[in-house]
């Protein structure tokens, strides 16, 4: 299995909706934000907007060990809530000359915050070296 590079998520969806429960402050908007990372639940974006957060968790598996004739698998997902101060500014090194980054925002203590989030959650994949394998002994989902 192998890894793919977190910092170009495969996937960043975002919706807006409208908060009414919040309505003695008046309408608020509320945001959801999709985002795929692999690696120890860490994930960026590029705003630091309060909202609700789908991660989505996955591995590339070639060989298709977990399951045949699927090399992509989701194999977690975390919803969380989170405010403005729960991101952190993370600076780029991109320049007129080109070349870098753009500038992006990453969680404080993404792992922490995510660890009891899970709505769903493969029991065959374990985080091994920060990296998501197979757990050895047990059988396939399907």
């Amino acid at each position: 299995m192998r890894n793919i590079d977190t910092s170009i998520p495969l996937s960043s969806v975002s919706l807006t909706f409208v908060d009414v429960a919040a309505a003695q402050d008046g309408p608020r908007m509320i945001v959801w934000k999709a985002k795929a990372v692999n690696v120890r639940g860490q994930f960026k974006a590029h705003y630091d907007h309060p909202g609700w957060y789908i991660v989505w968790r996955y591995l590339i598996d070639p060989t298709e060990s977990l399951e045949t004739g699927k090399p992509f698998i989701i194999w977690r997902v975390d919803v969380i809530f989170l405010e403005k101060s729960d991101w952190k500014y993370e600076k780029s090194s991109a320049g007129e000359l080109g070349g870098g980054r753009t500038h992006t925002f990453g969680v404080k203590n993404a792992a922490k915050k995510l660890r009891s989030k899970a709505v769903y959650r493969r029991k065959d994949v374990i985080i091994r070296d920060g990296k998501p394998i197979p757990r050895n002994g047990n059988d396939n989902p399907g």
